[in-house]
């Protein structure tokens, strides 16, 4: 839905972004592999499947804001899902 494969962190501060599609909104706002997705909205995410359970709640067209970690710098990115 977001153009991302995830996988665990082995940190336990949220899951690792593994692959982005070049063409997705994700990438247009500068989440790249390696960066670790920390929330979802105001959700906290530490698993996959909270990952995944979250996202169920979207739909196209829905915005949706995420809280990033890259090198340790946190930081947010909201778009909307195409």
């Amino acid at each position: 839905i977001l153009g991302l494969k995830v996988g665990e962190s082995n940190k336990n501060d949220g899951i690792l972004v593994t692959d982005v599609d070049t063409k997705s909104e994700a990438y247009k706002n500068n989440i790249r592999v390696n960066d670790i997705i920390t929330e979802i909205g105001k959700t906290e995410i530490n698993t996959v499947s909270e990952y995944l359970n979250e996202l169920k709640t979207y739909s196209k067209g829905d915005p949706i804001m995420l809280r990033i970690l890259t090198n340790g710098t946190p930081r947010y990115e909201a778009f909307e899902i195409k």
